[in-house]
Order: structure tokens, then C-alpha cells, then sequence
């Protein structure tokens, strides 16, 4: 009786811990520096599912987070994508073309 009441209580607070842990994610906005004094601002859902990308010209693309090995890839309509990972970004918005982006931190 001793272990399930101890189990249950064990259990309750692994079940607070985890649903105080999802609610302080928050959207986070990530600045990078390109090629040619280029830059681009991302700003990724508090789930990572969806990111928006801004530009210099502020253009914004849309895109939905897909199924990734290493690294996560995120692609958008009109064949825009990137691969995000390890503070760099390397992003198609022409296919074929791959261009390197570098997380900028003030």
C-alpha cells in the first residue's frame, strides 16, 4: 500500500513538473547574418512547429517545421526552405541556390 501511495504521489508530480515546464515556452525571434551584409529575422512558434521569416525588405515567408535527422527544416510555399542547426541557418529561396546564415547575438 506503502509503494502506490508513493507511486501516486511520485507520478502527481511528475505530471506538475511537466505541464509548469510547457508553460513558460515562449515564441522565441532569432536575428541571422548573411552573405553581402544580408540579414534575416526568424521568429519560431513557442511549439517550433511554425516559423515566419522576415527580410531586409520585410518580405515574410511562412513555413512548417518537417521530420529531420539532424538539425531541424522548416520549408514554406513557393519551394522556400532551411535547415536550422547549431546556430546556423542554411536557406533555398531559389532551389539549388543554398545560401549560409549565422545566428547574430547581440
Amino acid at each position: 500500500m506503502k509503494k502506490i501511495i508513493f507511486l501516486s504521489a511520485f507520478l502527481m508530480l511528475l505530471i506538475g513538473c511537466s505541464s509548469a515546464y510547457q508553460a513558460e515556452k515562449k515564441p522565441r525571434k532569432v536575428n541571422y547574418t548573411c552573405p553581402y551584409d544580408s540579414a534575416l529575422t526568424i521568429e519560431y512558434s513557442a511549439d517550433g512547429e511554425t516559423a515566419i521569416l522576415r527580410d531586409q525588405q520585410d518580405e515574410t515567408f511562412d513555413f512548417k517545421r518537417k521530420i529531420s535527422a539532424s538539425g531541424t527544416i522548416y520549408e514554406g510555399n513557393g519551394g522556400v526552405s532551411f535547415h536550422e542547426k547549431a546556430g546556423k541557418i542554411l536557406i533555398e529561396f531559389v532551389k539549388g541556390n543554398t545560401v549560409e546564415c549565422k545566428e547574430y547575438k547581440k
